[in-house]
């Protein structure tokens, strides 16, 4: 019986203490619902991260969307422009250090963006190259 009243005012202090933390004054957390109504590439989304100066980089199936909470900026591979992103299946995003925007695609490879011209530098397998990545699908990204 004493094993049955410590489980029941464990219960109640834990219930207790979990509603009171729910009342307890904290800072009320809103989400924006973006989709394709709103600009967004594709409503498959892999990977939200928000950099140094307040952009949302969005990784999705059909683009890189980057959100500046107004308005959608989407960038698309175009095989013409060599500094354009390697793909359009975005998979992961990193931030480093230093503030570089990494960006890994589902099949072609890895990018880098420079915001000082707003392009990016890719990095991609090549067979006859034993100094490039080792493949081009980037499942994760770690610093």
């Amino acid at each position: 019986m004493n094993g049955v009243k410590c489980i029941v005012i464990l219960l109640w202090i834990l219930i207790w203490a979990n509603l009171y933390a729910q009342s307890g004054g904290l800072e009320q957390i809103y989400f924006d619902n973006l989709t394709d109504k709103e600009g967004l590439s594709d409503n498959v989304c892999y990977q939200v991260i928000e950099d140094q100066i307040g952009f949302k980089w969005i990784a999705t199936a059909n683009g890189l969307n980057r959100y500046d909470g107004v308005g959608m900026k989407t960038y698309y591979h175009n095989p013409n422009n060599p500094e354009s992103i390697s793909g359009n299946h975005i998979r992961n995003l990193l931030l480093d250090k230093d503030g570089f925007l990494w960006v890994g695609t589902q099949k072609n490879g890895l990018n880098r963006y420079n915001p000082e011209t707003d392009s990016f530098e890719r990095f991609t397998h090549l067979v006859n190259n034993p100094h490039s990545i080792c493949d081009n699908q980037i499942n994760c990204l770690y610093e």
